[in-house]
């Protein structure tokens, strides 16, 4: 059998363990992976922070929560990043870039709601109440599907046709949100947040002027702190030379990380570790106010929305129903 096999064999057993609750044995089958991390090179991802393949470190940190083991789950999720530098040196900027950046904190944010949708699936129901939650507040709404984006030049994107082409689609919509906020500027929201609140919107609790983001919750060894920004809500200017800057360095960052996942090499830990050389507005703690199961019924979002509104809460209710 294929060394790669093997070993990729070998952690599908290590799962069906812990999935069983079969802990001691799942890690005397890990354990030994461990002390051959070195022999094991690529083939089971890309090394982490912590000198371990990814999907061997995922593993383990599987086993770590179901074990609650809160001591090993907080080092598998804090080390489940690349050495840090890795994403850094792609995305280094120079001293011009730096003053553009610093003179982006006092440009508006224009007020716009930008969200993509793409694929088979209908749009979700979080897509016209941000519209209604735009027109409420003085804000435009644009949804950007694919005809859309193809008229914006976003299929002309390396990345983002090899994302499609993958079937990650949370990687290509990465690519197009930076590329639009690039060209436009505005609001980002990822199409899973419902409006928490009717009675305020991002400007009452955000500047509106520069970058801003929010903090997620999990620390990471992200090599400019250990606070990882989310990038499924960004405001910003336009032109931000940030966006340029992350769009230009995807490509060599999946050569010299391939098979890693979006996260890492689009998503929030690529936005951190570029927004991390620059000032950035940081909204409050309690921006996502709520969580709701995918399952959940509307009743539900209205009944955590009317509690948000109670307290002065966040603005963004975590909502997948599809």
């Amino acid at each position: 059998m294929k060394t790669s096999e093997r070993y990729k064999n070998v952690l599908r057993a290590a799962e069906n363990l812990i999935g069983n609750k079969r802990f001691d044995e799942a890690r005397a089958i890990l354990e030994p992976m461990m002390d051959e991390a070195a022999a094991i090179g690529a083939v089971l991802g890309s090394r982490t922070s912590l000198g371990l393949p990814r999907r061997l470190q995922s593993t383990l940190l599987k086993l770590a929560k179901s074990e609650a083991d809160l001591i090993r789950k907080i080092a598998y999720q804090y080390h489940l990043v690349p050495p840090p530098g890795t994403i850094a040196r792609h995305v280094a900027f120079n001293a011009d870039e730096r003053r553009r950046m610093a003179a982006a904190m006092t440009a508006p944010v224009p007020r716009v709601i930008h969200q993509i949708w793409i694929g088979t699936k209908p749009a979700p129901v979080t897509i016209e109440a941000w519209k209604a939650h735009a027109d409420a507040h003085g804000y435009r709404h644009r949804l950007w599907q694919e005809d859309d984006l193809r008229a914006a030049g976003v299929y002309e994107n390396a990345v983002f046709n090899a994302m499609l082409d993958a079937g990650d689609y949370p990687g290509a919509v990465d690519v197009a949100r930076y590329l639009i906020l690039g060209q436009a500027g505005g609001i980002y929201l990822d199409c899973d947040w419902f409006p928490a609140r009717r009675d305020a919107s991002f400007h009452d609790v955000l500047p509106l002027t520069g970058l801003g983001a929010f903090a997620e919750n999990i620390p990471r060894n992200t090599g400019a702190g250990t606070t990882l920004l989310a990038n499924s809500f960004i405001a910003a200017p336009p032109a931000h030379p940030i966006f340029a800057k992350m769009v230009g360095a995807m490509p060599d960052i999946h050569a010299e990380l391939p098979g890693a996942p979006a996260w890492w090499t689009t998503g929030p830990l690529l936005f951190t570790v570029a927004a991390r050389a620059t000032a950035i507005n940081l909204a409050p703690a309690d921006f996502v106010a709520a969580s709701a199961p995918a399952t959940a019924a509307p009743d539900n979002l209205k009944h955590l929305a009317s509690k948000a509104e109670s307290t002065a809460s966040g603005l963004l209710i975590a909502w997948k129903p599809w």
